[in-house]
This record gives C-alpha cells, sequence and structure tokens, in this order.
C-alpha cells in the first residue's frame, strides 16, 4: 500500500481515483484515494474505514496510519477529522455525506461521465486517452475479496474432501483443499469476522461427520450451516446499497447460488447413500454368495457328496453331524476351493 501511495505522490501530474457505483474504498483503498488530488464516487458507493484492524495491524501500526492519514488529507486539502474518523471510529462515508464533509472532490453516475466532467475523456483536445484495466492478478484478489464467494469456496471444498474419502482418489482431496486454501486467503484479504468463521467450522464439522453417520443428514445440515456463515463472512464495515450490483450478500444471484448448493447438497447425500449401499452390499455371485444359504442334498452326505443350489450343483461335505439324506436342507458355511462346506440345518 505505502508503495502505492509513493508511486501515486511522485507522478507529478494530477492523480484522480474513481469509486465505481456501489463500490467501496476502505481498508488499503482509502489511503490510495486520499492519495490523489482529486477523488469521484459513483452512486451508491462508500469510502471508508481506514482502521489498522481491518489490515491486521497493532497499536503502533495504528499510530502511523494515523500520522499518514493526516499528513495526506492536509496535503490534498481534505478534511482531516473526517479522514481520522475512518481510523479511530471505523467511519464509513456515502457518496454524499463525504462530498458534503469535503473528503472527496465530486460525484459521477460512471466513470464515462467522470471522465468528461473532469475533461480527461478522449477528444480532439487530448485523442491519445489509455485506459488501463486491472491485470489477471488484480482481478483475481478482486474475486477473493467476495466474502460470499469465500464462504462457498470453503464449503464446498469440504464437500469434496468428503466425497474423496468414499471415491479414494486423490484429485478431490487435492482440489478441495485448494478451494479451501484461496477461501481463507479471501477471509483474510477482507478481514472476515470470527461468527461467520465459526459457522464455517462448524459447518466442515458437519460435512466430515456424515462419513461416520452415513445417512445423509449431517452433510446436508453442515451445507446448510456453510451457506449460513458464508452470507456472515462479510465484514461488518460493508455497507450495503439497493442497487443491482450491490456488495450486499444477500444479492439475487448469491441468493440463487445458496438455493442451488442446497439442492446439490440433497443430490449429492443420494449419491452417497448409493455408495454406501454398493460397499455395503454382499456379493451375489459365486461362492461367496451362496454362504448362509440353504441348499438341497441331492447325494447323499457322507460326509461328502452333492448339494444344488438354484438349479447348479456343487460338490460339498458336511461339517457336522455324521451324514445329511437326499432332500434334505443344509446350510452353507464356507468353502474350500470348490467344495462347499456345509452343516445341518
Amino acid at each position: 500500500m505505502i508503495s502505492y501511495i509513493n508511486q501515486t505522490e511522485a507522478k507529478g501530474i494530477p492523480v484522480y481515483t474513481y469509486v465505481d457505483p456501489s463500490g467501496l474504498a476502505s481498508s488499503a483503498g482509502s489511503y490510495i484515494a486520499m492519495a490523489s488530488d482529486y477523488i469521484f464516487m459513483g452512486p451508491g458507493s462508500s469510502i471508508g474505514p481506514s482502521s489498522p484492524v481491518v489490515l491486521g495491524g497493532s497499536s503502533s501500526e495504528t499510530a502511523s496510519m494515523i500520522q499518514l492519514m493526516t499528513g495526506l488529507a492536509v496535503a490534498h486539502g481534505k478534511n482531516v477529522t473526517a479522514a481520522l474518523s475512518m481510523i479511530s471510529s471505523d467511519a464509513t462515508y456515502t457518496s454524499p455525506e463525504a462530498l458534503a464533509l469535503n473528503l472527496v472532490d465530486g460525484q459521477a453516475n460512471n466513470l464515462s461521465a467522470f471522465l468528461q466532467i473532469e475533461g480527461l475523456a478522449s477528444s480532439e483536445n487530448a485523442p491519445n486517452v489509455v485506459v488501463l484495466n486491472p491485470n489477471l492478478y488484480a482481478n483475481f484478489l478482486t474475486f477473493l475479496s467476495d466474502s460470499f464467494v469465500d464462504g462457498i469456496l470453503i464449503t464446498v471444498g469440504v464437500l469434496a474432501i468428503l466425497l474423496d474419502i468414499y471415491h479414494g482418489s486423490v484429485i478431490l482431496s487435492v482440489v478441495g483443499l485448494i478451494m479451501i486454501g484461496l477461501g481463507l486467503i479471501g477471509a483474510e484479504i477482507i478481514g472476515a469476522p470470527l461468527i461467520g468463521l465459526l459457522f464455517l467450522i462448524i459447518g466442515a464439522a458437519l460435512i466430515l461427520f456424515e462419513f461416520k453417520t452415513g445417512h445423509g443428514f449431517m452433510m446436508i445440515t453442515g451445507i446448510v450451516v456453510g451457506v449460513i456463515g458464508a452470507f456472515l463472512l462479510t465484514p461488518s464495515y460493508i455497507t450495503y446499497s439497493p442497487s443491482a450490483s450491490s456488495s450486499s450478500p444477500f444479492s439475487e444471484s448469491n441468493l440463487f447460488t445458496a438455493a442451488a448448493l442446497i439442492i446439490v447438497a440433497f443430490m449429492v447425500a443420494y449419491y452417497l447413500q448409493y455408495i454406501i449401499r454398493s460397499l455395503g452390499k454382499k456379493k451375489y455371485t459365486g461362492l461367496e454368495g451362496m454362504i448362509g444359504k440353504d441348499v438341497e442334498v441331492k447325494e447323499e452326505l457322507v460326509p461328502e457328496g452333492w448339494v444344488s443350489f438354484e438349479g447348479q450343483r456343487w460338490k460339498a461335505r458336511l461339517v457336522s453331524g455324521e451324514k445329511a439324506l437326499v432332500g434334505e436342507k443344509v446350510v452353507v458355511r464356507s468353502n474350500e476351493g470348490l467344495t462347499l462346506l456345509v452343516e445341518k440345518k
């Protein structure tokens, strides 16, 4: 962050910051904005907070950040008191509030309007305007900065590990661990609250406990708890906008994703039941399928002879009693090669 601020200060030309509609200039973003010569904000956007607690800092770092913010506000003619409140009180200002407090320089409905207002748009007088979009890494960090995405990554990652326990392939476990890791990195970036992480941990434990119970209920409950944790993972300083691109975790797309994930949980539960039944089912072909079955004596067992099972004749040896007569029912207990070991009922 300090590097970006130094680069901004060293440009030697006017530097502008525009906060997109429904966007949030918080944490390091608020300092970089304050280092700009001009700040404009879109509808529904906010600036702040700037507390080092969000950044993972200590009390000594808080003093350093206060000193830095004071210097930036004074250098660019901004409201020092309002700027420091973003650190000391975790204050967050909407675009009208920030403009009224002289924390920003103006408002614009979109980026194009902002460029027109400031005379930065491409024209005959300025034909060489170049727009640089965020690189892949920046977009990746933006993706991980979505609290709901972080929660879903962690929950689905644990579910993948559960499936791998039944399948026995390493791939799903590796994918699951990567997803959990990415979710935790994102949670660290946004400074996720403890309550959201606690719900995710409980959800993960319930999902993995499904391996012990095997009836699907624990896994479905764990998914539901994990989804709740994903919603609760949003930091308290995030403000919500009713616009379509709102940063609220309760957006229409997130609610749809949550519902879809719960439906998938029921499907996975059914699939696991199928796997469990397949693993527990006895083999009904060959000699193993005959263990415990009744067979009919076709040739007297004294102690060896022949028996019939489902129309097939098998050599058998009586292991208890002296003999078994033709027509009697005996029980298959085991086998020696192709010879059945039987007992009288």
